[in-house]
């Protein structure tokens, strides 16, 4: 009851986003913080899933975050044709979308919708058809195929590329109907 209380929360900005979801306009992330009480930003991670390019930058004073949440915005409007992209990461809802929007807000960015057009909760959509009670942490997502060394905001972001990757070849999936069907609010209201 608690993830389909959070879904309703933080939805999917628009069904329409959700369907135009592709591979092209696919970016992973993850953003890894400090372990105090603010959970600033230390790294933050990217991959896109069709060009394979990256993105890492490490926040490593107070003054840094303002440049690296630039340059994280910035390098999203190269991806997609102009076009704004979906970002997917693993426990987005709950931690990595708030976040980054929290983090923003707090250098006086505003996040536009014609950078980013959604958000996808990954962790919330392997619940779902894993059929599971808990949410599958990444390492369980991954099995053997990657284990996690060093926890990193980019490898992470690589890893979980790589995990759904290999569950929509395996299920013949296109990415839109992988979250498509697991994120529509009629469905769960």
């Amino acid at each position: 009851m608690k993830d389909i209380a959070l879904l309703k929360k933080l939805h999917l900005e628009s069904e329409e986003a959700n369907m135009n979801l592709t591979k092209k306009g696919a970016v992973f992330f993850d953003i890894n913080t400090s372990r105090d009480s603010a959970h600033t930003i230390t790294t933050l991670g990217a991959v896109h899933c069709a060009s394979n390019k990256a993105f890492e930058k490490k926040v490593n004073k107070p003054s840094e975050l303002s440049i690296v949440l630039q340059d994280f915005l910035s390098w999203l409007q190269t991806l997609n044709d102009g076009k704004p992209v979906g970002l997917i990461a693993h426990n987005c809802f709950a931690f990595d979308k708030p976040t980054l929007e929290r983090s923003a807000a707090s250098v006086g960015l505003k996040i536009s919708s014609s950078v980013i057009s959604a958000y996808y909760d990954s962790m919330l959509a392997y619940k779902d058809f894993l059929k599971v009670e808990k949410r599958p942490s990444l390492d369980v997502i991954a099995g053997n195929d990657a284990p996690r060394r060093d926890h990193g905001a980019l490898h992470d972001s690589k890893l979980l590329k790589n995990c759904i990757l290999k569950t929509l070849s395996q299920e013949n999936l296109k990415i839109r109907t992988f979250f498509e069907s697991r994120f529509k609010l009629n469905e769960i209201e």
